[in-house]
């Protein structure tokens, strides 16, 4: 009996010692467990900082990428811009001068250029009335019209027509609409006109076909009078035009300059 004691004691101290080292064990793996769990959260996080730092870094990236190419577009339309208007301006100046040199050296009138006459109205016997509304191709005083020389036996009622009243060569010239086509006058055969100015109140004489000098194809307001007074002082005008060329240029390289603030930097 004593020795079934015996064995009992060391049977029990033997399962409290296994028990107390299993605890042991335990908790160092516990302690493990807690360790890399606060090292894996520590790491998450400083990857979710890392992520949120390099996502701030690509925004404004981005950001300032959208605004460079904002600037280089805005810099592109101002200078297509300028260059479309002095494209239009030089154009405008150059049309001008060759009209006022053309009219200058070429005091007929009757003479064309490229199957064109550039002509200048002188009255107002075309302006539209109020009381008139059948016809809105009408022009003022001062417009140019552009003739072109149509085939007398291809005119119609309605169309604009330059021809001189007088037969002979005097540069003298009407332009009026046509309002009838006859084919005998006065038991006379041939192709005859009747002209009426948009507003005038009676229709001018009939004038045969031979005075028909050509047909309105467009006409351009008011730059008939800008003509005129470029052909009457043809010097004057030129030297303005080369000083406001010289003042344009003299502006563009300023402004082309680097300022004060661009260098520094």
């Amino acid at each position: 009996m004593e020795k079934q004691k015996k064995v009992l004691k060391k049977a029990r101290s033997l399962k409290k010692n296994d028990t107390a080292e299993h605890i042991e064990v335990e908790q160092k793996m516990r302690k493990k467990r807690v360790k890399k769990n606060s090292t894996a959260k520590k790491s998450k996080q400083k990857a979710k900082q890392n992520r949120g730092q390099m996502s701030d870094s690509v925004i404004k990236r981005n950001r300032k990428k959208k605004i460079n190419r904002e600037k280089i577009k805005k810099k592109r339309r101002k200078q297509i811009l300028a260059r479309g208007w002095n494209l239009v301006f030089y154009t405008f100046i150059l049309i001008m001068l060759f009209g006022a040199v053309m009219f200058s050296f070429n005091d007929s009138k009757s003479k064309s250029f490229f199957g064109y006459r550039f002509m200048t109205v002188k009255t107002n016997s075309m302006a539209q009335k109020k009381d008139r509304p059948k016809h809105n191709d009408g022009f003022e005083a001062g417009a140019m019209i552009f003739l072109k020389s149509i085939p007398p036996e291809e005119l119609k009622v309605g169309d604009i027509i330059t021809y001189k009243p007088f037969e002979g060569e005097q540069e003298i010239y009407l332009t009026h609409r046509l309002i009838k086509i006859d084919k005998e006058l006065n038991q006379e055969t041939g192709l005859f006109f009747t002209t009426q100015g948009d507003a005038n109140n009676n229709p001018d004489s009939p004038i045969h076909s031979n005075q028909y000098v050509g047909k309105v194809v467009f006409h351009i307001e008011y730059i008939g009078r800008i003509i005129q007074f470029i052909r009457d002082n043809l010097i004057i005008v030129l030297v303005l035009l080369c000083a406001i060329f010289a003042f344009s240029l003299t502006i563009k390289y300023y402004l082309s300059l680097p300022s004060a603030k661009s260098k520094s930097v």
